[in-house]
């Protein structure tokens, strides 16, 4: 299978990004979908560095491959100096499991971008905890043919490991208004308030569902006055009203200094959704955003996984008005 070679194509890296390394860190990744993303990492002049287990096959299609074997694949990614940044070759299911299978402690020290989304948000919780590298939520291998034909993808996934590594580099840094200083204008459009007001904050764009399997486990990072992005796919809206409650009931709710909602794909009708964010934002004393476009999408936008935002939940259309639209 060979990418398409019509039209424009944007580079989704920063250009000092020069090697990547591709490893499974959710379930066993599609061959064809990797070896496009190869052909077009090459045509950018990047390198990427493919481990000895990548292909691991699972036990089926959901169960992921022994976790020993990710694991050491991802650790031989870490200790590679010659590797600017480490992504996911897809989600699925497997990450936070994957995540205790590693030996955090015998890695040296780095701050080296770890990207991906959807279950690999666990993992990304998981590295909050344990205070090694730099979660960035954005699309992963499998995704990228998709979003280097997508001017905005692109450019919010460069941001995003832009801020990320300098971030990094200066632990001082101003919170950004979010969604103003972090959204194209046109992506914001898209959001609408459901409770108006202001919150300060760290960022956690969080697949729900992920999220919710975390809740008083040892993975769990402090979200204390954190302003998680919670987005999923495919759960009907009963689904998605329990992981809501058992949050709710677990007391992250009182933690949490605001709430923002993305993508919700294929989780029921959308009036039925926003009936049950609306029911669980009344529980909520911070300000509450819906519609960013982050998620299961085509062209997601990325995320740098705790960075210091300003929410500001006053300038976009009402809830009241975009339920009725």
């Amino acid at each position: 299978m060979s990418f398409s070679r019509r039209g424009k194509m944007f580079r989704p890296f920063p250009d000092f990004i020069r090697k990547i390394a591709v490893v499974s860190l959710g379930s066993p990744p599609d061959k064809s979908r990797i070896g496009v993303f190869l052909e077009l990492m090459e045509r950018f002049g990047v390198e990427c560095l493919i481990p000895d287990f990548l292909f691991l096959p699972g036990t089926d299609s959901v169960i992921p491959a022994a976790s020993r074997h990710n694991a050491k694949d991802f650790a031989a990614c870490w200790r590679d100096e010659s590797v600017d940044l480490i992504i996911s070759a897809r989600g699925g299911y497997g990450s936070a499991r994957l995540f205790e299978s590693i030996q955090w402690d015998a890695l040296p020290c780095r701050d080296i971008p770890v990207l991906g989304y959807s279950d690999i948000t666990a993992f990304h919780l998981a590295m909050l905890k344990c205070g090694k590298g730099i979660p960035v939520a954005t699309p992963m291998a499998q995704d990228i043919p998709a979003v280097c034909v997508s001017d905005r993808a692109s450019a919010s996934m460069r941001g995003a490991i832009e801020r990320a590594l300098s971030q990094s580099v200066c632990k001082r840094v101003p919170a950004l208004e979010f969604p103003g200083q972090i959204i194209e204008k046109r992506d914001l459009r898209k959001v609408w308030i459901m409770k108006p007001g202001r919150a300060s904050g760290r960022l956690i764009p969080a697949n729900l569902t992920a999220f919710a399997s975390l809740v008083g486990t040892h993975l769990m990072p402090s979200l204390q006055g954190a302003i998680p992005l919670f987005e999923d796919v495919g759960e009907p809206p009963y689904k998605i009203a329990r992981c809501l409650n058992q949050i709710r009931q677990s007391g992250h709710f009182a933690k949490f200094a605001g709430i923002a909602l993305g993508s919700f794909r294929n989780c029921g009708p959308e009036s039925l959704l926003r009936d049950v964010f609306a029911d669980f934002a009344e529980s909520f004393n911070g300000p509450v955003l819906g519609g960013v476009p982050f998620g299961h999408l085509k062209a997601t936008l990325s995320f740098v996984v705790g960075e210091k935002v300003m929410m500001c939940a006053y300038k976009y259309p009402c809830f009241e008005e975009v339920r009725t639209s």
